[in-house]
């Protein structure tokens, strides 16, 4: 037992819990179900795919499928316990890929506090608000972490069975992910300090053949995927400066007022410890500037410097312990009874923060994805060409496919030239000519991503207001729109001749609609019908709360806008509501506070303004 429940236990828990929180971010993964579309294709048809079937704009043009392994091990685990599972699969990943560097940091002789130390404070500049999500290159986390582990049991110990492991490594990893060219940046770097240390003649020349020899292994191990050499091309696509790199959000530079400063502090230290401290090794100098200017260039590498940059910052914390004189491993009295207690806590912790965390939402279907659109165009066979914004086209791929194609997705420049991209830029922001584009395409229907509408994404707009098209279907998320001339003359109605799914912004609307027809007791009904089905959606908890109201039921009213604000404390118009409550009862200060509460988050806000300044007078 007393081996078990130590202070080094306990800090591993500690930096474990770490994680575990930072990959329970809500990331809304549009690629995660192309991915998932993929891999059902692919075990479907019992081959990886060459050429695309799944656009109308690139039908048949080359597709070389980097990812196809990774998409196909998504849709397994999806299929064995749903987007749940492969959250817990993303989070083991991840883990994992950081407790490998930790202990390739061990390697080096650091204690256990400065190892996870530099895990710890690394794991927060890597974005993994951003980027710890199921998509491949959490695969890439994984194996580049081994990597590092096995390259510092190498170089510490010399022993040589981590050269045989490596290219077995590399033959799933060339078929998961396009990061593995990492892999021979990292031996280089290994490689190169090896042979600086033989020209010192430090002799470890020993070291440098069999690592070159592995390197090749590892090189020819790539060379084991459908495509052969041209597997090569993938990593390097994006490197030139093209229009989807300057496009595309994850492969812009990183932001110091966006988020991403912790990584330049990272870095600037990196920097000044290599300058100040000693020894110096020439791989972590390597790794400092490679992996450093690729964090650089693209706010998508962060993870990937964050983790292989944990060995090289335990050896600095390290030595800034040792010139403290700060013992980082001393006898502790009551060792086994603070670390048991720790160790339990953190379980506990973690617990409450698993169950109290809705892994099937993590990704955010139902937030920031058409799946209430999708059960429309399920309803209805509309048989027409559809676009849908480049965010969506993985979703439609998902759900939709082979009934409707897509005009772009995620999968980019593997598939589309630039000026795909750019057209289907044009459509959304509703640009000049974006009507020509749909008529060259052949395109009558429209989705769009309402969401979107707030950063210009204006076509909603554009088409609500063209007399070519019509407005068939729209919820809080997307808008639907069809050409005219496809309703062959039928009278156009709210119900339109389509079947209509019941859903929560439907009956939501339905009792706004009975509200203003003054009839409280249809809109009730409808109101709490749509919040069975969506819990958590505001604007049918603050119309409820409306009817309720101008029932004479003030304190359910007065409940429904409290209840509002638990779910969305920033909802303009909820501490209005509340305050027209409190005005009711003659609590007049506290009306007042709510008012000026909401004119806090929300300024323009009229009719609280109005209201507070009545209550003024």
């Amino acid at each position: 037992m007393k081996k078990l429940f130590t202070l080094e236990t306990l800090l591993y828990f500690l930096f474990g819990g770490e994680l575990l929180c930072l990959c329970l971010s809500y990331i809304p993964s549009s690629d995660l179900f192309l991915h998932l579309a993929v891999g059902k294709q692919i075990l479907a048809l019992g081959e990886i795919p060459r050429y695309d079937y799944f656009s109308y704009t690139a039908m048949g043009a080359p597709w070389l499928d980097h990812e196809w392994l990774a998409r196909v091990i998504f849709f397994l685990v999806w299929k064995a316990g749903g987007f749940a599972f492969l959250h817990v699969l993303k989070i083991i990943l991840v883990m994992s890929a950081f407790f490998f560097a930790v202990l390739a940091a061990r390697k080096r002789g650091v204690s256990v506090l400065a190892a996870v130390g530099a895990g710890g404070i690394t794991a927060l500049c890597a974005r993994g608000d951003l980027f710890f999500d199921v998509r491949p290159y959490i695969f890439s986390y994984l194996l580049l972490g081994l990597f590092i582990l096995l390259l510092e049991i190498y170089a510490r110990s010399g022993k040589r069975w981590p050269l045989f492991l490596m290219p077995v490594l590399m033959v799933p990893w060339a078929n998961l992910h396009a990061a593995f060219p990492a892999a021979f940046l990292l031996m280089g770097a290994y490689l190169a300090s090896f042979a600086w240390d033989f020209l010192k003649k430090k002799e470890v020349a020993s070291k440098f053949l069999p690592l070159l020899l592995s390197i090749i292994a590892c090189g020819l191990a790539t060379m084991i995927n459908p495509y052969g050499w041209r597997l090569w091309e993938m990593p390097f696509k994006f490197l030139s400066t093209d229009f989807y790199r300057l496009n595309l959000n994850e492969w812009v530079p990183p932001l110091i007022a966006g988020g991403e400063w912790p990584f330049y502090v990272l870095l600037g230290a990196a920097v000044l410890g290599f300058i100040l401290l000693k020894p110096r090794r020439v791989e972590d100098a390597l790794i400092i500037i490679i992996f450093g200017s690729m964090g650089l260039s693209s706010v998508r590498h962060l993870p990937v410097f964050s983790l292989v940059i944990i060995p090289f910052a335990a050896s600095c914390f390290s030595a800034v312990g040792q010139m403290l004189k700060i013992k980082m491993e001393r006898p502790v009295r009551w060792e086994t009874l603070i670390s048991a207690a720790g160790i339990i806590l953190v379980i506990i912790a973690a617990a409450i923060r698993l169950t109290g965390t809705d892994l099937e939402s993590l990704s955010r279907e139902k937030y920031m994805f058409p799946a209430e659109a999708v059960r429309f165009l399920t309803a209805n066979s509309i048989e027409a060409r559809m676009f849908a914004p480049y965010e969506w086209g993985g979703y439609i791929m998902w759900e939709l496919y082979p009934r409707y194609h897509v005009f772009i997705d995620g999968r980019a420049n593997t598939v589309y030239p630039a000026e795909t991209y750019k057209q289907a830029l044009s459509v959304m922001f509703g640009n000049e000519g974006y009507e020509r584009i749909l008529d060259q395409q052949k395109v009558d229907l429209v989705l769009s991503n309402k969401l979107q509408v707030p950063y210009n994404q204006l076509i909603p707009l554009k088409l609500e207001k063209s007399p070519e098209w019509e407005k068939i279907y729209e919820d809080d998320i997307s808008v639907l729109f069809m050409r005219k001339k496809l309703m062959s003359g039928k009278e156009i109605k709210p119900a339109g001749g389509f079947i209509y799914p019941v859903t929560y912004y439907r009956l939501s609307e339905e009792g706004r609609f009975a509200i203003r027809e003054g009839d409280m007791a249809k809109a009730e009904k409808l109101l709490v019908r749509a919040l069975k089905i969506r819990p958590d959606y505001v604007p049918a908890w603050i119309d409820l709360g409306a009817a309720l109201g101008m029932s004479g039921k003030g304190e359910e009213a007065a409940s429904c806008f409290k209840q509002a604000l638990i779910i969305d404390p920033g909802f303009i118009g909820a501490r209005y509501n509340l305050a027209k409550y409190y005005q009711g009862r003659g609590d007049i200060e506290k009306a007042r506070e709510l008012l000026r509460k909401e004119l806090e988050l929300s300024p323009d806000y009229k009719p609280a303004r109005d209201a507070l300044e009545a209550l003024s007078r």
